[in-house]
């Protein structure tokens, strides 16, 4: 008899294009080989040669298998390619596998590690960066060849670190290989930007077929069946097989009789004959194939279980599939086989329930032949099944794959044609029952989980509600949230107890939270509903108002937390409740407005500690506000953070209070201490929110000191442009707001993501919005549309009770804008109030700016001249550098014209100076324009040549130059792929080059 496993055929090119990537490999260029192809092409056959060639080189192969089941398994992929590593390494092969920041993928591999770890917004993230350096790690000891197979069904968050992973190739000797269909996946979609080589092999061709076919009958085929095979399968090399196959089964020849039959055949009929040939097999045979049809790929125990069959049974309907080729044999599994080792999960699935049979579930009807499975005391991992050495015959030229005691398809259209054949009906009852028998066999709860929402719902059995909820916690735990809701919300159609439903319907909204899906407000107001205990109100309410306050409804949030605070008794509650209404107090219009200051309801210190450093720290953002002396805001923002306010919700607001507070003193350095503790908490908690939070406050920062690269830096970096989730949360306001400011200093269009970025809503944070949006319609010549901006600005601080400049300098901003409509009698008021306040608040900027304002609506030049000079002595122990830059260039426009040009250089050469490190393009064009006319002859920026590029510029184009992708760039920089695009044309046209290939040896020649 033939070997059933027919040579690749017409895949010369395709197998040399496989070596020349092994030897690229091996004189250290890595890389990234895509093959693509409908199923059945050989794209499996390929890889099994690579990975020959691969660890006949010497390399170690890491592979994996999508699976259609298994596509929201959060990093199954990534737990595929490194578990079998993990899992059997010793424990100074684990120590230098997963040193340094390899640590943080520790919890993928870790159950105990998995259920400690903070449930964050930057999850994914963070296991992401450390499958990353745990190849990297690998990588250092032997090279690495990683092989993934059927990607159109990886999950998301692997084809996350595959993406990341083939963006960073260059620093690691590792070939990525991709296996996939052309409908993608995710994967193939991360994968498009990627530099990558792609095979797609074809069709085989009429020759092809007809040398398969001689060798399959040993005999030449007559050419009209060579066509009409041809035809038949379009050339697919798994159809021609399959149906080579069918007509040998029949005992036909390849003659003319045969081909016409064939030729009434379609690609799509062709895999129908598998149903068929399961059809002539004995009964426990087709049983057992669709019990594994149900399943996927599971252990041979499970298979038996779910078919109702002894384990002797199921071995001898296995092996009989494997004959039949339905099943893949041992050579075929033991090289490319999805199954890994998986630690125990019986904990997390809920190991007390009593084990069942898969055939005890309601409504479940009694397979064929169905015997009963021995019973289990404890439910046990699918893994640990008796060696099957006993239940093989071992002299059987074909037995069932055994790598890991699983059970495989010899291809995923086989199992694809049984799963079908199966009424819809049926397979949900049939994946019930799947999931009960995976839970027995101690299988993972997303294993089980995968299951059951395919099933219809068990009702009231503890171990399907315990094996949602574990695996709504494991995809948490892995970054996953929108895979969580799906569970959570499968989980609430297992149960009616109020209790229980309030319970998951808090974890669900805290998930849409997370995954940001707007389903997240109404259940969680349900659980508000539900709620019978004191705690249980509570817990739901605090997360329901912080919802509502980020969600411009901060007076629905006062009210929710109010009328919950008043049914309380227990003081510790209460504390809680009062600790959200003052967070809402501090970032909410209508909360603050219902609320009061925080001075007027909570006149004295708590005896609760943080509830008085809170205090403090609110207290002093209200001093600022209040226009009260920068001395005493100094004081209470010190307080509020005195003692570590902590790494809680609270505790970060605490925080950014005390820096906001700070900022508004002008104590710069105070803020940056603040931020970089803030900054600490989020790279140990892995807090995506929180890191971008902070970054926001330092682009915000940024913009104070008036250092504008800087400011857009990490403004762009805080607000991710690729982000199309919706407009910016409010914490992340400062940094639109800078990006406004940029735009006022360099005097171009502000960047796009400020267009998509509400200015009205219930956030104070917006404040600073409205007014960089108003002073920006001055800049642009709408002066009458920025004035009435700036003025409701000033109303709206003043119903806050905030009268100081500190914040918001509005009064200026106003003064000047009506003195451009020649109204200086209405200006010069406004200019003195806001001066005489900020001498109050003592803020070196406020005065600053407000001494130059009240100076250039003086009428007489030699007054302006002396308030432009105490304006600039004053700003330049302000910090705000861009601030001074103006002064000192209206001192110097003033002297130009009073006094002449040798006395204006000298001023007039420094604002130039301190605005271009300032990056003010704006104000450097002006005070190069005033050098001119006082008869200086400034420096002028060069436009072309390696001086032309700016420090963006230039790390944009060393990154291009080294092969950086315009992704792998961004990521680098901390910017967006356009803002990369953009730097890129500039960089392009200063160095006189056409393509990134001609920039290593232009830079090397630029100074």
């Amino acid at each position: 008899m033939p070997d059933r496993r027919a040579p690749l055929r017409e895949r010369d090119a395709e197998l040399g294009a496989i070596a020349g990537s092994l030897e690229a490999l091996a004189a250290g260029r890595p890389g990234v080989l895509m093959i693509e192809g409908p199923a059945g092409i050989g794209k499996t056959s390929l890889l099994a040669a690579l990975e020959t060639r691969a660890q006949t080189a010497g390399l170690r192969v890491l592979r994996a298998r999508g699976s259609e089941l298994e596509g929201d398994f959060a990093f199954g992929i990534a737990g595929q390619l490194l578990e079998p590593l993990v899992f059997t390494g010793g424990a100074d092969e684990l120590e230098r596998w997963f040193a340094g920041p390899a640590a943080a993928a520790r919890p993928l591999f870790d159950l105990e590690l998995a259920r400690e770890a903070v449930v964050d917004d930057a999850v994914r993230q963070q296991r992401r960066h450390g499958l990353f350096w745990l190849v990297a790690n690998l990588s250092r000891e032997r090279p690495l060849l990683i092989v993934v197979d059927d990607a159109q069904w990886a999950d998301d968050a692997s084809a996350e670190f595959l993406r990341h992973l083939a963006t960073r190739l260059d620093r690691l000797p590792v070939l990525l290989v991709i296996a996939s269909r052309p409908s993608g996946g995710p994967l193939l979609r991360l994968l498009a930007e990627v530099s990558t080589r792609v095979l797609r092999p074809a069709r085989l061709s009429q020759d092809a077929v007809a040398a398969w076919v001689s060798e399959a009958f040993e005999t030449a085929g007559d050419a009209s069946f060579t066509e009409a095979v041809h035809r038949a399968t379009d050339g697919n090399p798994f159809l021609v097989g399959e149906l080579v196959r069918e007509v040998r089964a029949q005992g036909m020849e390849p003659g003319h009789d045969a081909s016409e039959r064939v030729r009434t055949l379609s690609p799509s009929s062709v895999t129908t004959a598998v149903v068929v040939r399961l059809e002539s097999l004995p009964p426990e045979a087709g049983a057992l194939a669709r019990a594994l049809a149900t399943l996927g790929e599971a252990g041979v125990e499970v298979v038996a279980d779910l078919a109702g069959q002894p384990l002797e049974v199921a071995t001898a309907a296995a092996t009989a599939l494997v004959r039949a080729d339905i099943l893949a044999d041992r050579r075929t599994a033991a090289r490319d086989t999805g199954s890994t080792p998986r630690r125990r999960a019986a904990d997390d699935v809920g190991a007390d329930s009593p084990p069942r049979r898969a055939t005890d579930l309601p409504g479940a009807a009694t397979p064929r032949r169905a015997t009963d499975t021995p019973s289990a005391a404890t439910p046990r991992r699918a893994t640990d099944t008796p060696s099957a050495s006993s239940a093989w015959h071992p002299d059987a030229p074909s037995a069932p794959a055994d790598d890991g005691h699983r059970l495989r398809f010899a291809h995923p259209l086989v199992r694809t044609a049984l799963y079908d054949d199966i009424p819809a009906p049926e397979r949900r009852i049939a994946h019930g029952r799947a999931a009960l028998a995976l839970h027995r066999a101690g299988a993972r709860p997303e294993q089980v989980a995968a299951q059951l929402l395919l099933a219809p719902p068990v009702r009231e059995e503890p171990w399907a509600l315990a094996t949602l909820a574990a695996a709504a916690r494991a995809a948490l735990s892995r970054g996953v949230p929108e895979v969580a809701t799906r569970l959570l919300a499968r989980a609430l159609q297992e149960t009616g107890d109020p209790d229980v439903r309030c319970e998951l319907l808090l974890a669900l909204g805290r998930a849409e939270v997370l995954a940001r899906e707007p389903d997240a407000v109404d259940h969680l107001r349900e659980a508000v509903q539900l709620a019978r205990t004191p705690a249980q109100r509570v817990a739901a309410t605090v997360t329901l108002s912080r919802v509502l306050r980020f969600a411009a409804a901060g007076g629905e949030a006062v009210e929710l937390l109010e009328e919950v605070g008043a049914t309380l008794e227990d003081e510790s509650l209460k504390l809680r409740i009062e600790l959200e209404l003052l967070a809402a107090a501090t970032v909410s219009h209508e909360a603050r407005r219902r609320v009061g200051a925080p001075g007027e309801r909570w006149p004295r210190p708590s005896d609760d500690a943080f509830f008085a450093q809170f205090l403090q720290a609110a207290h002093a953002v209200e001093a600022a506000g209040q226009g009260q002396p920068a001395t005493r805001v100094l004081e209470l923002a010190t307080a509020g953070v005195a003692v570590d306010p902590g790494p809680t919700h609270l505790g970060r607001h605490v925080r950014l209070l005390a820096a906001y507070a700070f900022l508004l003193s002008d104590h710069y350095d105070l803020v940056e201490q603040q931020l970089d503790a803030l900054a600490d908490v989020a790279a140990a908690r892995g807090g995506a929110e929180l890191a971008a939070s902070v970054t926001a406050q330092r682009a915000f920062l940024a913009y104070r000191r008036g250092h504008l690269d800087d400011a857009s830096r990490h403004a762009l970096a805080a607000l991710d442009p690729d982000d199309e989730t919706g407009p910016p949360s409010a914490y992340l306001l400062p940094a639109v707001a800078g990006l406004i400011w940029v735009a006022i200093g360099t005097g171009e269009p502000p960047h796009p993501i400020v267009a998509l970025t509400p200015t009205d809503g219930d956030s104070l944070f917006a404040r600073h919005l409205d007014f960089a949006h108003a002073v920006l319609a001055v800049q642009q010549g709408d002066r009458e549309l920025g004035l009435a901006r700036l003025l409701a600005v000033g109303e709206r601080e003043l119903a806050l009770g905030w009268s100081g400049p500190a914040p918001l300098a509005w009064r200026s901003q106003a003064a000047l804008a009506l003195d451009a409509l020649d109204r200086r009698d209405e200006a010069r008021p406004l200019a003195e109030e806001e001066l005489r306040l900020a001498e109050a608040c003592e803020s070196p900027r406020a005065i600053g700016m407000a001494q130059r304002t009240v100076a250039l609506l003086t009428d007489d030049p030699e007054e302006r001249i002396a308030g432009l000079e105490r304006a600039v002595e004053v700003l330049a122990r302000s910090g705000a550098d861009l601030e001074h830059a103006r002064a000192l260039l209206e001192l110097g426009t003033a002297l130009r014209r009073e006094r002449g040009p040798g006395a204006a250089r000298e001023p007039l050469r420094a604002a130039y100076g301190l605005a271009e490190r300032c990056g003010a393009t704006a104000v450097t064009e002006r005070a190069h324009k005033e050098l001119l006319a006082a008869g200086a002859r400034p420096r002028r920026a060069a436009t072309s040549g390696g001086e032309a590029l700016t420090e963006r510029e230039r790390a944009v184009a060393e990154l291009a130059a080294a092969g950086q992708t315009n992704r792998g760039i961004a990521e680098a920089l901390f910017v967006s792929e356009k803002t990369v695009e953009t730097h890129l044309r500039h960089v392009f046209r200063k160095l006189g080059v056409g393509s990134r290939r001609a920039l290593p040896e232009v830079l090397d020649d630029t100074p």
